[in-house]
């Protein structure tokens, strides 16, 4: 599943910006909302099946 994470500590190890998830500074509160709001739940299902 696609996620939208936190990029500190170990999660860009786990997690491939772009492929597996998106990485961003959650202390830009707007960053993520503008994340969320620009996206579609097209854009999520196709993350999805480009996964591994």
């Amino acid at each position: 599943m696609p996620v939208i994470a936190n990029n500190v500590a170990s999660l860009p190890e786990v997690i491939s910006d772009g492929l597996t998830g998106m990485l961003v500074n959650f202390e830009d509160a707007n960053k993520v909302v503008e994340i969320m709001d620009s996206h579609t739940i097209h854009f999520w299902n196709e993350k999805k099946r480009s996964m591994p």
